[in-house]
């Protein structure tokens, strides 16, 4: 029996310092492990007095045994060392040892997880019965377990799970059997209000009914009987404007009328047509015209290109002509101031006579007479060539 005992400072230790320890060990207990006191179930075998803790009243869960040879609970136990009587047995009071208190009674534990024992929704229905270590399992199989809807977390019992999922869950998704479109039921009356094939009656109160949304336009358009409409022969002149139901009985009652109209019209178009027809040979004849006025413009262009060639090279020969008479005026002036010079230079030395002098000024003279009028030709040839320079630039 000492081998099967506890160190009573390291379950103390485990207790009072390190409480993380027995949270870890709650944690990991079984589903038909209570986190504290024994097991609360409805027994269809006959629990013993023993196998009951005097602490919680309940069968043991966990069973140890004091030093003393009481039995207790795990948690029921080490709920007495937390309430701070000391650590003693409940059950006479004896101080439990530091070096060892009390150990697991595993045998204890196996009879009593062996008892038989009913399901804990019995109450709702369910009849499952057998021993207590096979509780887990069958919970979670119980059709009458409290389970939770993974899209809508509402609680329910498990055998309800499945019609909530298809039938009361307002995250479910559903399909629209108009469009095909799949969504969450809570959103069903917005995808109603906006679905482009839900279907609507005809807003006119034509009779029609279950016209898909998208559609109710064009049926009001081209096919409800409450729509007023024109009559086919308004281009003729007809002045019907009512509810498409009338339009037949009127086109029935009307066919004298819209035939006359429509007479009337096709003489009206033929004229117009042939007045067009008249318009058309005129505005062929304006472009020919045109296109024969483009043409000779078109030849103009050519022969003012040319014209412009050639006065740039009759340009060219004018500048040579005056360059030349401007060298001969420059000559000319020679030929009249050099004479003149070597006669004052004599006549200053006595070296000329009288006659000789008249001869010379005669002879001055008719020379600059001869210059003037060559220097005003070169002029008049410069004043003439300046102005077909700018002729020809215009």
């Amino acid at each position: 029996m000492e081998e099967q005992l506890l160190p009573l400072g390291e379950l103390f230790a485990a207790d009072d310092s390190e409480p993380e320890d027995s949270e870890r060990e709650d944690s990991e207990t079984k589903d038909y492990e209570p986190e504290l006191g024994g097991h609360d179930f409805e027994f269809v075998d006959k629990l013993s007095p023993g196998q009951r803790c005097s602490i919680c009243l309940t069968a043991m869960c966990n069973p140890v045994q004091t030093v003393c040879g009481h039995r207790f609970c795990k948690s029921c136990l080490l709920g007495t060392f937390r309430q701070g009587v000391g650590k003693v047995c409940p059950q006479d009071r004896i101080s439990i040892p530091e070096n060892g208190g009390y150990f697991p009674d595993v045998a204890w534990e196996r009879d009593i997880l062996s008892l038989r024992v009913k399901c804990k929704k019995s109450a709702r229905g369910c009849d499952w019965d057998g021993m207590l270590r096979h509780y887990e399992d069958h919970s979670k199989l119980c059709e009458y377990e409290d389970v939770f809807c993974d899209d809508c977390d509402v609680e329910l019992q498990r055998w309800s799970l499945n019609t909530h999922r298809t039938s009361d869950c307002l995250n479910r998704i559903v399909r629209c059997e108009n469009c095909e479109m799949e969504f969450a039921f809570r959103l069903k009356r917005s995808h109603e209000d906006e679905c482009l094939r839900w279907p609507l009656d005809c807003p006119q109160e034509c009779g029609v009914h279950r016209i898909p949304r998208e559609e109710v336009e064009s049926h009001v358009r081209d096919e409800c009987t409450m729509t007023l409409v024109s009559c086919p022969y308004e281009g003729a002149g007809c002045n019907f404007y009512d509810k498409r139901s009338n339009l037949s009985a009127h086109i029935d009652e009307s066919c004298e009328e819209h035939l006359s109209k429509t007479w009337s019209k096709l003489l009206r178009t033929t004229e117009r047509v042939n007045e067009l027809q008249q318009v058309e040979v005129h505005v062929k004849m304006d472009i020919e015209s045109v296109k024969k006025s483009l043409k000779e413009a078109k030849g103009d262009v050519e022969q003012l290109k040319l014209s412009e060639k050639e006065r740039e090279i009759e340009n060219l020969k004018l500048k040579e002509d005056v360059l030349q008479l401007q060298r001969k005026l420059e000559e000319l002036r020679y030929h009249v101031v050099s004479p003149r010079k070597d006669f004052l230079q004599f006549a200053g030395r006595g070296e000329v006579s009288h006659n000789a002098e008249e001869v010379l000024m005669r002879t001055t003279t008719s020379l600059g007479r001869n210059t003037n009028l060559e220097a005003d030709q070169c002029s008049r040839s410069i004043k003439s060539t300046s102005m077909r320079k700018v002729s020809s630039r215009r």
